[in-house]
């Protein structure tokens, strides 16, 4: 009997890095687990190319999110003063000018993260991938 097809589902799939079997990356589970099912296990050089891959797909916690997702979240915040007081200070302009000329940015970009924690929000929330 010929081997069934498994979907290729980014957001639900297995990867062995860098050779290591012991493990596998789980982006359902967004970490390493001993258990996978082999069936959905794909071979990956090292985990700065899953991250690729895995922000390619937009899937968490390495997905994107558009600066103008993240303004209007901020707005609904209530936040919007706050996250401009964070942009406008002077030891800020290289973030307040990747945020203005970047049309896409990574979730887990740890100036992004800063500049939502600074500005009084949730980085999960504000940076949270579009539904």
């Amino acid at each position: 009997m010929p081997d069934q097809y498994i979907p290729y589902i980014p957001s639900d799939w297995y990867w062995i890095v860098a050779g290591d079997e012991s493990k596998a990356y789980s982006s359902l589970q967004q970490g390493f687990v001993e258990n996978y099912p082999v069936e959905r296990t794909t071979r990956i050089a090292s985990m700065d190319e899953l991250i690729e891959v895995l922000r390619t797909a937009n899937v968490p916690p390495y997905h994107s999110v558009s600066s103008y997702r993240i303004v209007r979240r901020l707005e609904a915040a209530g936040l919007s003063a706050s996250a401009l007081a964070v942009l406008d200070d002077p030891e800020n302009a290289v973030l307040k000018a990747r945020f203005y000329t970047l049309g896409m940015i990574p979730a887990n970009d740890e100036d992004a993260i800063a500049l939502v924690t600074a500005a009084g929000g949730n980085p999960s929330e504000i940076l949270a991938p579009d539904v």
